[in-house]
């Protein structure tokens, strides 16, 4: 087998999904998730710290959206994986103590996938509603956490609103 013909086998949307438009996104979502799956399951065996059953959870929601992105539900697939690569951050924000800038931008910084996956596979409208989630997420974050300053998220939000303009502007 080639590696031409074993990619194809793992991201080749279902035969029920007939419009070319929904074939080319479900195989997009589907060529995104192999790696991210892969990368979360290695990064959840090499993690020993706190965040071991976050990142095991969302390798178990990735494998399973993975699944459900070769089908129909390619849609709810991309919808989960969001969630899923988003709730590491802000799961480490809540049980993080160290508010540095530096601690709290290098785990800010993963909520630009979902907002570039949003991109890929939404609407425009839709994907403006993921990057509003997450910027208005962020700046939640020192409200709801006392200890958090705002300094803390200036950058993460920065980049953000970079990455969500920039993946509107090539939607």
């Amino acid at each position: 087998l080639s590696t031409k013909s074993i990619w194809r086998n793992l991201t080749e949307p279902a035969v029920a999904i007939q419009d070319p438009e929904h074939r080319r996104q479900a195989q997009l979502l589907a060529s995104l998730l192999v790696p991210l799956t892969l990368a979360t399951f290695i990064g959840t065996l090499l993690n020993a710290g706190e965040l071991i059953w976050p990142m095991f959870g969302a390798f178990g929601v990735l494998s399973i959206t993975y699944s459900l992105s070769r089908t129909k539900y390619y849609i709810f697939a991309a919808a989960i994986s969001m969630g899923a690569l988003s709730a590491p951050s802000y799961i480490r924000a809540i049980i993080d103590t160290d508010y540095s800038p530096q601690t709290v931008s290098s785990y800010l910084f993963w909520l630009a996938l979902s907002v570039v996956l949003g991109g890929l596979v939404f609407s425009l409208r839709r994907a403006a509603l993921v990057c509003a989630a997450n910027l208005g997420g962020i700046l939640l974050l020192p409200i709801l956490l006392p200890d958090m300053a705002f300094g803390a998220i200036v950058v993460p939000v920065s980049f953000l609103a970079i990455v969500s303009t920039l993946t509107l502007l090539g939607g």
